[in-house]
């Protein structure tokens, strides 16, 4: 599919074949890389969209994208979610007021918003590729390893390498997993 404002070149779109996508999500997948007339970003001429990830929470679909610019140079990969657009704009807006300043260089930054009626996309760089690959969501990898691993991982991840910049939580959360992130979670799914 390719779609064209009148003031940019079309944007084309490459989706792998065993995804299913709505003409609203390609619409909206192209306004996130579209141009505001006179803006000083590079022209993208083509998004691939390489994978969607499982575990998109509150109707939300989570895919690595490869934007593709008009000369052909491909771009590094990006984590663009899709979703509602009151979620996803307090997502961007709690991600502004408390995380953004204060997350070292290392980790994902959110780079583009774009919202279309119900719907909004927010565009994060995407952290692993190369010597990280493959990717794995949460839900695979706790599948395929043990609890006390998969507690240790997180515990380095959330509280040694981020825990002071995320949210700017210096201290590790005392309440249990489920209490905290289980809300969240599809009603078929729970945590230990």
């Amino acid at each position: 599919m390719t779609i064209q404002p009148e003031w940019q070149a079309p944007i084309r779109l490459e989706w792998p074949a065993d995804v299913p996508h709505a003409s609203e999500e390609d619409e909206l997948l192209c306004r996130l890389y579209q141009l505001a007339p006179g803006a000083a970003d590079r022209s993208i001429g083509q998004i691939i969209v390489r994978e969607e990830l499982p575990g998109g929470f509150g109707g939300a679909r989570v895919l690595v994208v490869i934007p593709v610019e008009q000369d052909g140079a491909h771009q590094a990969a990006r984590v663009v979610k899709m979703g509602p657009r009151v979620m996803l704009e307090a997502e961007r807006d709690n991600y502004d007021s408390f995380v953004r300043e204060h997350l070292p260089t290392a980790v994902a930054s959110r780079k583009r918003f774009a919202v279309q009626e119900t719907m909004a996309a927010i565009e994060y760089v995407f952290v692993g590729g190369g010597l990280l690959e493959p990717v794995c969501d949460l839900i695979t990898y706790y599948q395929k390893h043990p609890a006390r691993e998969v507690a240790e991982t997180l515990r380095a991840l959330l509280h040694d390498h981020l825990g002071q910049y995320w949210y700017r939580q210096g201290s590790l959360l005392e309440e249990h997993t489920a209490v905290e992130y289980g809300p969240h979670l599809p009603a078929h799914v729970s945590l230990e």
